[in-house]
């Protein structure tokens, strides 16, 4: 009895199944005219990348060898394009191409493989992004922080404030040996800076600022062209040279006190005369000469356009109140001073006096650190026009008066910095 059940069972159950594959031909003979439903090999890896009025697409064929084309559709299949695929010109399973003449917005893309015998792949959508008129008018250009020759073959160095976000770089214009020049700096440009060999500062130097607003962007975007002149003065660098000649004040108190001179650290406020470094320069005698000097060698000829000396005591101690600046116009190195020689100062222009006894001009209240602050500020500064003065090698500090309270005779004087510039025409 068992056993005529389970024939039973098993009659039934063919029966079912030759019913399905009766439908199962029958759909296929609707839609498919008989035939198996192939599909071609669909694109993977799909990318979209951001462009200037256009979109570039990336993407990989796959394993199927047999795949013809590809067909990218956008705007709800209104626009599309064919790419052609021959495998045997590839270098690699990476397609590209670029979609042009796309105003700026977000476009959804959909990408379909056919192969050699008509059959279509599963789609596959991406969705990338134009930019145009309206991102650009809203970058903003790097700001320059310093332009300055730094040497005499008319280098100039181009500082930079620190780069913006989505900013890539700079694009730098300049005129040298007669000719246009560009260069870029990156982003990652030690210290925001870059160096213009040989560039003519009587040009300006064009730059913009670089952006990208996505990092796989297949553009950049610049700012509109900013135009700087570098300065036609270069501050030397430092260290200078202190000479030592019969007649001029040895640096005193410190051992080789005179490379404070210019060691980069000026005074800036008189309640801080323990933090920083100075050179003062007595008279070896009485205290009661006519005059002390300085020397100073700037280690070559210069058209000086401007000469800064910072205090360390301002209006109190040794603080210069009449200080004469001198340029030596003679050849080779000043001689020393000779008490027989009358004409010893024949070769020595004074080219500027420092005065700072004016209590308007140079104000100071021990007990008011800011007002005694302007004169820290203002320092002992000059400019030269442009061949104002002869150019010399060697400049000497000559100390006339000096607000030293103890003795009002006395010409000793102090200073924590000197700074020297120079025409570069």
């Amino acid at each position: 009895m068992r056993t005529t059940y389970n024939i039973i069972i098993i009659i039934l159950g063919l029966s079912f199944f030759l019913a399905s594959c009766s439908g199962m031909d029958e759909y296929l003979d609707k839609y498919t005219n008989g035939n198996e439903i192939r599909y071609a090999g669909k694109p993977v890896e799909v990318e979209a990348l951001p462009g200037n009025g256009r979109i570039g697409i990336r993407y990989l064929l796959g394993p199927d060898v047999a795949l013809d084309r590809t067909v990218i559709y956008w705007s709800n299949k209104a626009d599309s394009v064919t790419l052609k695929i021959d495998r045997d010109k590839l270098s690699s399973d990476v397609i590209s191409t670029v979609i042009e003449n796309l105003p700026e917005g977000s476009y959804s893309f959909e990408l379909v493989n056919f192969d050699y015998f008509g059959n279509k792949s599963v789609p596959e959508y991406v969705v990338g992004h134009s930019y145009g008129t309206r991102y650009s008018s809203v970058l903003t250009p790097r700001s320059v922080v310093e332009c300055a020759p730094v040497n005499f073959q008319k280098d100039v160095q181009v500082v930079f404030t620190d780069s913006i976000n989505n900013s890539v770089g700079v694009e730098l214009s300049y005129i040298s040996d007669g000719s246009e020049v560009t260069v870029y700096m990156k982003n990652d440009a030690k210290e925001n800076t870059i160096e213009l060999p040989r560039c003519d500062i009587t040009n300006p130097i064009r730059y913009r600022t670089m952006y990208k607003p996505d990092i796989a962007c297949i553009d950049t975007f610049y700012t509109q062209w900013e135009e700087v002149y570098s300065i036609d003065k270069m501050l030397i660098k430092k260290p200078y040279a202190y000479i030592t000649l019969t007649g001029d004040a040895p640096a005193e108190y410190i051992p080789n006190s005179w490379n404070n001179l210019w060691d980069d650290r000026a005074q800036t406020t008189w309640k801080k005369y323990n933090e920083i470094g100075y050179s003062n320069f007595t008279t070896t005698g009485s205290h009661t000469a006519e005059a002390i000097w300085a020397t100073i060698d700037v280690r070559q000829r210069i058209d000086v356009a401007r000469v800064r000396a910072d205090y360390y005591y301002y209006k109190e101690g040794t603080a210069p109140k009449i200080l004469d600046l001198l340029a030596y116009t003679g050849e080779g190195v000043p001689p020393s001073l000779e008490p027989e020689d009358p004409t010893y100062w024949k070769d020595w222009l004074l080219i500027h006096t420092y005065d700072n006894s004016d209590p308007n001009e140079y104000p100071f209240d021990a007990n008011d650190a800011i007002t005694s602050q302007v004169g820290f500020a203002k320092g002992l500064d000059v400019s030269f026009e442009y061949q104002e003065v002869p150019k010399a090698q060697y400049f000497r500090l000559k100390c006339r008066a000096a607000w030293t309270p103890w003795n009002q005779n006395s010409k000793n004087f102090s200073l924590s910095e000197i700074t020297f510039w120079t025409y570069m025409y």
